[in-house]
């Protein structure tokens, strides 16, 4: 059993037998005055629903020395877990928060140890869900967009981007044409530059057509008319 395990138990006996344990007792007694300090500090301080952060906890005296070992502190927060009470050792202590996985917004983390000032008065952690990137355009581009009399294969390639204009990755967007047949089987995969690439053939003017949820867009092959 390590030091923090002992002084638990300590503590335990001192409060419901009412022994005295020397200096451990005297420690694991003592209560902070007004002009004791006790700082809190959240990392990270921005979370997703659903994930933990450490709560780090340090007290000190008026004279700058670290309070006593065994002085106890309360944590609460607004939403979530933590744990309600650890114990200082050197003045200094832990806490796990775990935040509500259906949360997101501004937790407040506040705590109590006797009279001491905690600063700040109320720890704030930042819990944001994380909003995947959506296809917000679609562009299509045919080359070449004339093909010869007897008709011939054109490459068709699509562009997928979200609202401030950057690539889409991995989305399954639909591809059709009204002539003619294009590789793949109609289902397509974004890749890493968002685009994907397929090949029509084609003997007659074909309109092929992008699709992905509400969106969707098209371009147009002509074959020459004889």
């Amino acid at each position: 059993m390590g030091r923090k395990g002992r002084k638990n138990i300590f503590r335990i006996l001192c409060i419901f037998l009412g022994l005295v344990f020397s200096q451990y007792c005297d420690d694991l007694s003592y209560v902070p005055d007004e002009n004791a300090v006790i700082y809190l500090t959240a990392v990270p301080s921005s979370i997703e629903p659903g994930q933990t952060a450490t709560i780090m906890v340090m007290g000190e005296k008026a004279s700058g020395y670290p309070l006593p070992g065994g002085t106890v502190v309360y944590l609460f927060a607004s939403t979530g877990q933590i744990e309600n009470e650890i114990i200082l050792y050197d003045g200094k202590a832990e806490a796990t928060y775990i935040s509500d996985s259906e949360y997101s917004g501004d937790v407040n983390i506040t705590a109590h140890s006797g009279q001491a000032t905690i600063s700040p008065e109320q720890l704030i952690i930042t819990v944001t869900e994380v909003v995947e990137p959506d296809i917000s355009y679609l562009f299509i581009s045919a080359d070449p967009m004339e093909l010869p009399q007897n008709g011939g294969k054109s490459n068709i390639k699509v562009l997928a981007v979200d609202e401030e204009m950057e690539p889409i990755a991995g989305k399954n967007i639909w591809l059709e044409t009204t002539a003619g047949s294009l590789s793949g089987n109609g289902i397509y995969t974004t890749n890493n530059n968002g685009n994907v690439e397929v090949t029509l053939s084609t003997g007659k003017t074909a309109t092929v057509t992008v699709k992905y949820k509400e969106l969707s867009s098209g371009v147009t092959v002509t074959v020459e008319e004889e």
